[in-house]
């Protein structure tokens, strides 16, 4: 999965999100309004449930992306064991699937950005001193032409 289609399906998650947010706010007003308690209980359930699988989802593709990357760099990707064990997944009540837990996802995503960070500076020092050689041979070359003069 690449940043643009993460970003895409996230957008699209958080816009069916806040559509099923806005549609339950207004059952539940106007189920406050008739007064029947079962009625706001029984909406108030529903809203909780829907959000919770769109939640879920936002989930889902939040840790797909990290595992993408993670697997990208070659890095192993925490195994799915049970959270009784001490594991770092759970598995979703509504959708069914397994999900990292918020430290799981904070773990793996301290790795990819440690990964990134080593990368990044390795390369950095590569520049720099490519930079600097430039900058030597450039020197030395005027110093070669003005002696030739």
């Amino acid at each position: 999965m690449n940043y643009i289609s993460y970003r895409v399906s996230l957008f699209k998650l958080n816009r069916q999100r806040s559509k099923v947010d806005k549609y339950y706010k207004k059952e539940y007003k106007e189920a406050k309004k008739t007064g029947d308690s079962n009625k706001v209980q029984e909406v108030g359930s529903l809203a909780s449930h829907e959000l919770q699988e769109v939640d879920d989802e936002i989930q889902y593709l939040e840790q797909t992306y990290i595992i993408a990357l993670a697997r990208q760099m070659l890095l192993t990707v925490p195994p799915v064991i049970d959270e009784e064990k001490g594991g770092l997944w759970e598995q979703s009540n509504s959708t069914g699937k397994w999900l990292l837990t918020t430290e799981g996802l904070r773990q793996l995503r301290a790795i990819v950005r440690t990964e990134k960070k080593e990368r990044t500076d390795s390369l950095s020092r590569w520049v720099t001193i490519i930079v600097g050689l430039i900058g030597a041979i450039t020197g030395l070359i005027a110093v070669i032409k003005t002696i030739m003069k």
